[in-house]
């Protein structure tokens, strides 16, 4: 993994946690993607390749 990585992919049902977690993350410099299901979270990831996937259970 490169070390200038900086993407992440958030996979969450509820999109305020969404929104605070970009404000947050995108502050520090990371490129944030998010989905509000985990339809196609293959295809997504594979896509994006982020270096780090937060996902609600």
């Amino acid at each position: 993994m490169e070390t200038d990585n900086k993407r992440i992919i958030i996979f969450d049902d509820d999109e305020d946690i969404l929104s605070i977690c970009t404000y947050i993350l995108q502050e520090q410099g990371w490129e944030v993607l998010t989905y509000t299901d985990a339809n196609e979270v293959v295809e997504r990831v594979s896509a994006f390749l982020p270096a780090l996937i937060f996902m609600d259970n």
